[in-house]
Order: C-alpha cells, then sequence, then structure tokens
C-alpha cells in the first residue's frame, strides 16, 4: 500500500445523529485534549467545486464562532435539484507542532423543498484522510466532526463537504467553516511553513475505527466471474466448473453478470447467488447487464433505442439531443433497489452498467454513433448522469463500479470520466472504482495495438481505485497478468470459470493466493 502522507487519521466522530429526532446541535468549541494548545484556521483558499454554485471560500469565512455567520447573504448551494455537490477549500499549513487532532466546524441548510445530507472530509494536500457519517440537513445548522490524528501535518489541510439530494427537488449548501486543530503544547502552533517532509512511519491502515480503506479490503482479491441466466444454470455449473472454482483457496467471492431483463422486479436469482458464495464463506457480488438485456418497461416508457438485429438497444439521448430521461429514471430505481438489497445483505461491491450494448462496458461503437441526435458531447453527458446516479448509492460500506473499456472510441471518455469522478467524490475514494475488462497477455483494456492501449492508460494516472477483468475466459501466464495488476495497483481481479480448470489453473490458483495475501493495492 502507499504511504498516505504524514498526518494519519484514526478516528472520525460525527456531532450529528443519524436523524432529526436524535439531532443535538453543535457548540463552536472543540474538546481539546489535555496538554494541548489550539490553532483556529479560516479558509484562504477554493481547492474543488463539482455541481455548486457560488462557490467560493470566501463564501464561508464568516469567523471563528457561530454567532458570525451570515447565513444567506453569503453561502455556497448545490445546483437546484441535482443529487451530489461538493466544495473544498484550503487551510494555511501548520508550521511546527505535533497534531492530536483536528475539529470541523461548518454551519449548512437546505433550500426549498430538498432533502439530503452532509457528509465533511478531510484532506493533507490531495489525499483523503476521513470522512465523516452522513448528517442529515434541515434549517439553519451547526455541525462539529472531529478527527483524531496521530502526527503532525506535512503539508497543506483542506476540508470537503459533501451534500446528497436525493429528493432532486430545491438545494443544499452552507454558509461557514474553520478548522481548530491541536497541537502538542510547546511544540509550537504558529501558521506558517510546513515542517519536513520526514515525519515518520504511517500507522498500520486498520489502526483503530478510521480505516477509510476497510470496504476495499473486503473486496480486495481475485473474484469468479461466471453469468448466470436462471437458477436452474447456476444449480447446475455449482455441482461443477463453477463449484469448483469457488472453492479454490485464496478466491474473494463470487461475481455473478445477470442481465437486467432476469432480475428487474425478481431478486430471487440474486439470492440464490449470494446463497451460493455464502455457503462457502465468500463475498458476493451482482453485475447486471443494460443495453439489449435492458427490461421491456424501458422501451414501453418511451425510451429512444436502435435496433442490433431484432433486438432493441437503448439511445443515450432522443433525436432533438435531450438526455433518455426515461431510461435513467429506470436505471434509477433500478440502481436504488439494488443498492438496498445489497446493504440488507452485506454485500460490499455492487457493479453498474453503462448503456451498453451487449455488455456492461461502454458502447461508443458505429451503431449508437448512427442514432438520430448522436454527438458526442450528448453521449458523454448522459454517460456523466450515470456516474452520478451510481454515487448516489455508494457508501463507506458499499462500493459501486463502472466499466472505463469497451466497444469504439472510448479513450478520451475513459479519462475523462475518472476525472469526472475524482471531482465529484475526491481522489482515492473507495466508493467509486472503474475497471479495465481487457486483462490480458497484452495488457489491461483490450485493445487492438499498443499505442491505443497507452491511451486508455492514462486512466491509471488518476487517483482512482481499480479492478481489472480478465479478456476471455482462456488459459493464460498467470504471473503476466498477476505482474500487471501490481503494476497498475489494481485493488481486484475478476477471472472466468472455465479459467479454472484449464492446464496452468494450478499456476492461477497460486498467483491469486500471492496477491490475496500481499498488501492491499491503492492508486
Amino acid at each position: 500500500m502507499r504511504n498516505i502522507g504524514l498526518l494519519f487519521i484514526t478516528v472520525a466522530l460525527g456531532c450529528g445523529q443519524a436523524d432529526d429526532a436524535g439531532w443535538a446541535e453543535a457548540t463552536d468549541d472543540a474538546d481539546l485534549p489535555l496538554g494541548t494548545a489550539e490553532v483556529r484556521l479560516l479558509p484562504s483558499a477554493d481547492v474543488g467545486s463539482w455541481n455548486m454554485a457560488g462557490a467560493s471560500w470566501a463564501a464561508v469565512d464568516d469567523g471563528l464562532k457561530f454567532a458570525a455567520a451570515d447565513d444567506a447573504q453569503s453561502q455556497v448551494l448545490t445546483r437546484a435539484g441535482l443529487a451530489l455537490g461538493s466544495h473544498r477549500v484550503g487551510y494555511a499549513p501548520l508550521a511546527q507542532g505535533k497534531g492530536v487532532s483536528a475539529t470541523l466546524f461548518y454551519r449548512a441548510h437546505l433550500q426549498g423543498s430538498a432533502s439530503g445530507t452532509v457528509q465533511a472530509e478531510l484532506y493533507l494536500d490531495d489525499q483523503l484522510l476521513a470522512s465523516s457519517d452522513e448528517h442529515p440537513v434541515g434549517a439553519w445548522r451547526n455541525y462539529r466532526d472531529v478527527f483524531t490524528v496521530s502526527a503532525a501535518p506535512g503539508g497543506r489541510l483542506s476540508s470537503r463537504l459533501v451534500f446528497r439530494n436525493p429528493s432532486g427537488r430545491g438545494a443544499l449548501g452552507y454558509t461557514q467553516v474553520w478548522l481548530s486543530v491541536a497541537v502538542q503544547s510547546g511544540t509550537g502552533a504558529d501558521a506558517g511553513a510546513p515542517p519536513p517532509a520526514d515525519a515518520g512511519t504511517p500507522p498500520p491502515a486498520d489502526a483503530g475505527t478510521g480505516d477509510r480503506y476497510a470496504n476495499a479490503r473486503r473486496i480486495s482479491g481475485t473474484w469468479v466471474l461466471q453469468q448466470i441466466d436462471s437458477a436452474a444454470q447456476l444449480q447446475s455449473m455449482l455441482a461443477g466448473s463453477l463449484g469448483d472454482a469457488l472453492d479454490t483457496p485464496g478466491v474473494r467471492g463470487f461475481s455473478m453478470r445477470v442481465a437486467w431483463s432476469a432480475v428487474d422486479q425478481d431478486f430471487s436469482l440474486l439470492n440464490a447467488g449470494l446463497k451460493a458464495a455464502r455457503d462457502r464463506g465468500l463475498e458476493f457480488t451482482p453485475r447486471f447487464m443494460a443495453g439489449r438485456h435492458s427490461p421491456a418497461r424501458v422501451f414501453a416508457g418511451g425510451a429512444p433505442y436502435y435496433l442490433k438485429g431484432s433486438e432493441k438497444v437503448p439511445a443515450p439521448f432522443y433525436a432533438d439531443g435531450r438526455v433518455n430521461d426515461v431510461f435513467e429514471a429506470a436505471y434509477d430505481d433500478f440502481v436504488g433497489r439494488l443498492a438496498a438489497w445489497c446493504r440488507q445483505n452485506g454485500v460490499h461491491l455492487l457493479h453498474l452498467a453503462w448503456y451498453g450494448q451487449d455488455w456492461a462496458e461502454l458502447n461508443h461503437g458505429a451503431e449508437v454513433r448512427a442514432a438520430a441526435g448522436y454527438t458526442f458531447e450528448r453521449w458523454q453527458l448522459a454517460h456523466d448522469r450515470l456516474i452520478d446516479i451510481g454515487l448516489k448509492y455508494a457508501t463507506d460500506a458499499l462500493t459501486v463500479e463502472l466499466p472505463f473499456s469497451g466497444y469504439g472510441p472510448v479513450t478520451a471518455a475513459a479519462a475523462h470520466f475518472a476525472d469526472h469522478v475524482v471531482a465529484a467524490i475526491g481522489p482515492s475514494n473507495p466508493r467509486f472504482f472503474c475497471q479495465s475488462n481487457g486483462w490480458g497477455p497484452s495488457g489491461d483494456w483490450g485493445a487492438p495495438d499498443a499505442s491505443i492501449e497507452a491511451q486508455f492508460d492514462q486512466v491509471w494516472s488518476r487517483q482512482i481505485f481499480r479492478g481489472e477483468q480478465a479478456i476471455q475466459p482462456e488459459d493464460y501466464d498467470w504471473s503476466v497478468l498477476y505482474g500487471f495488476l501490481r503494476t497498475n495497483h489494481a485493488t481486484y481481479a475478476e477471472v472466468y470459470t472455465p479459467s479454472f480448470g484449464l492446464a496452468r489453473a494450478a499456476l492461477l490458483a497460486s498467483e491469486l493466493a500471492r496477491f490475496g495475501q500481499g498488501p492491499l493495492q491503492t492508486p
């Protein structure tokens, strides 16, 4: 695992409760540990924003007491009706002194008929260190989140507030934020230049209850991938090749690929797959395909489409350029129900689908580019919106994934989507994974030549969690393929069932065990 910086978080405590009935208003006093001095910092720079109106640090620097807040006179709000927005501000770095806690104070509210939550994140330079619980947002409220730290800061601290508004109405926002840092007395507490960058070794990443990689650990390793069309097929395969693959020592879990139409209104097939995994002590993850596998109700509702043979494939846009809102609404409904099923059943990874065509991957092939209303910008925007729907349902205990490989020219789009995710939830956030579905002897993306493969590799330069899926159910030199995973800092891999029964099955078993026992791979 990579060094995550010089300021290490062990615990994050929120001031609010999970619902309005248990709400306790925050005060503007920090609970300082014995033997420490307090340094209070106002924001002094903008670091980034996403889907926010009026995003400026100057709008939220109202002072170091809640009584100084000017509320609606200067505030930063999510754009009306959008499900997700965030604003990140920076503070002057501490000069010296060992920081032992950091407390973030902020004042937020909702506007109009919105309903939703706010979550605080603490960063050191570009590295997310910890995040708070999600707090309910109502009329103007004061919030305080406490982060326990174990070493002096080695760079510029920043905070980000993430607003989630699933109602699709109104807006959420805030008017004030400041940071209080407790430093050990006698070590210096003046703001100024940062201390030397050799401030020790980070503690174990699972120290305390503030392990922000906890869910990444749950899903790390190698998954057995199998498409299942019926319960009868599942039981038959469990008695043969699929059962044998799942019994391989060191396998993380069962990744079951299904048609959206097969599980749209009935999750019994998912329940059967979950039971198969749990009976073996394994994790389970569903992955659905849209495209020609979308349920008939999507097209009956008026969604635009084109034909592949006799099958309907949803187009991401209408002929007049509008986004396919019928598909989007059905997708949002299904993903919401599927995410709820995951949470209820302790499932920690949910694979999502794009509009697609034959598979869950990106589809920018000749067929969709010939559809009425196509422009690259419209196609890309429609896919941005699917990312935002997925992020709406991601939590610290439920990671969502989308593949960034696919059919047609998608290299520029893949890099754009990686940037979209980082802008929305911050760098190296394990709530979202991208995936390359071309993992094989020639690389990761299944590109037709080395030049296009290299263009895809732009994604790996982004601070985004990633997994990889084998390109085919074949027999490979698995030492080479697992070497690619380590080079790319991939957290998990998916291998098709048949590969576990081919000539180099023993090598596959050896490599997946070694990969699973190694350090957690992070971006």
